[in-house]
Parts: C-alpha cells; sequence; structure tokens
C-alpha cells in the first residue's frame, strides 16, 4: 500500500466512525452547467439504448438485489417525484442514475440538501461491474443533458463525501464538472450543526432543517 492510499484509508476509517457516532457529514458539491445548444452526440455504447423507465419498467428489477433498486424505495422515489434514467444491453439493466427535482433529504426531519430551481439534483448512479469503464455513466449524462435542457433545466447538481474517492476522481474528469464548494453538518447532543461554504450559497445550494426551511449559514 502506498502512503497516499494509507492516508486514505486512514481518513475514510475515521470519517466513518465519526459519521457513526455523530453523524458527521463532509462532502463536495458539484454543478455541470448544460451548454446552450446541446445537440446528438454520437453514443460512446450505440448498442446499449438509454432512455427515461416509468415506475412499472423500474419494478420488474426490484428482485435482482444486486441492483440496488428495493421496491418500497422505487416506490418511494418516484412517489417524490425523483426520474430514473436506464442503460439498457437487451433485457439486461446494465446501469441507471436517479435525478431529483426537489431538496433531498439528508437526515430525516433535520437535514435537507437544497439547490436553485435552475438546477436538477443527481442523486444516484450506478453501473453494474461488468459494464465498468465503458462509459455508460457518459452516455446518460449526454441523454440528461438534452432532455433536461428541454424541460427547462439548466443543469445537474451533486455532491460527493470527501471519503468516497473513486467518485471525485471521476467527477474531476468531467469537463463540465464546476467545484462550487463544500458543506458540512454534526449532530452534537441530539441537535445538527449544518454549514455550507460560500461558493455553494452563491450558487443557491444550500441545507436547511426542513425541506421548506429557512435555508442556514
Amino acid at each position: 500500500m502506498s502512503p497516499e492510499q494509507l492516508v486514505r484509508s486512514l481518513y475514510a476509517s475515521v470519517n466513518w466512525r465519526l459519521q457513526r457516532r455523530w453523524r458527521l457529514c463532509v462532502a463536495n458539491v458539484v454543478v455541470n452547467r448544460f451548454g446552450t445548444a446541446p445537440g446528438v452526440s454520437e453514443p460512446k455504447n450505440p448498442g446499449i439504448v438509454v432512455r427515461f423507465l416509468p415506475l412499472e419498467e423500474v419494478l420488474v428489477f426490484s428482485g435482482d438485489h444486486a441492483l440496488g433498486l428495493d421496491a418500497a424505495d422505487v416506490s418511494a422515489r418516484f412517489d417524490q417525484g425523483e426520474i430514473f434514467i436506464a442503460s439498457l444491453d437487451g433485457d439486461v439493466l446494465a446501469g441507471y442514475d436517479w435525478y431529483r427535482p426537489t431538496p433531498v433529504c439528508l437526515e430525516q426531519g433535520a437535514v435537507y440538501f437544497r439547490f436553485d430551481e435552475s438546477l436538477i439534483c443527481s442523486t444516484y448512479s450506478f453501473v453494474q461491474p461488468c459494464y465498468r469503464g465503458r462509459s455508460l455513466s457518459a452516455d446518460r449524462w449526454d441523454f440528461a443533458h438534452r432532455e433536461f435542457s428541454a424541460r427547462g433545466w439548466q443543469g445537474t447538481v451533486y455532491y460527493i463525501e470527501t471519503h468516497n474517492f473513486p467518485s471525485l476522481r471521476a467527477a474531476a474528469r468531467r469537463r463540465t464538472a464546476h467545484w462550487v464548494g463544500h458543506f458540512v453538518y454534526i449532530r452534537v447532543i441530539g441537535y445538527y450543526i449544518r454549514w455550507t461554504s460560500r461558493g455553494c450559497r452563491r450558487v443557491g445550494v444550500r441545507l436547511t432543517s426542513g425541506s421548506q426551511a429557512r435555508p442556514a449559514s
């Protein structure tokens, strides 16, 4: 193990312990702005179809635990207005993304991730191990760019916890990614302390105590 890997491993271990005891979360926030003319780009995987899936079609895949699509969670996400984009290799769900236009609950009734209404939040992304390294996520991004631009959104926003090094590296490779800042929250004696950086607040990203609550600094 290299010194860099050792430091990362120790950081992740400490962060995990703090998260379990005090619900500590430290995350970077990334905004991807859509271009003015998304156009139609050549897919990197022409044999794999990218499209929206409705609730009924997503539930078909809920029996495969490897996909992480619990039926109750899927239904709850659709009830809350989330949007599902799939990469389909025939009948195989090779990967998917969840998008959400409303505040994201990070801690039930206590911490919510809010963002400007011109943005839509990417809440979760998944690619089956046997399909990784083939740019399936990039094809779904191009699809989201076209479709969400047509619906009036100007970009996507998402957060990555600072101990999630693979996701941080993947985001850094995306040319349209803008690292706007970071946020922190922690539970102390039963109360949550929330903080967002100036860069986040500048683009309308804040943590609040409720889905409709007044933003915290």
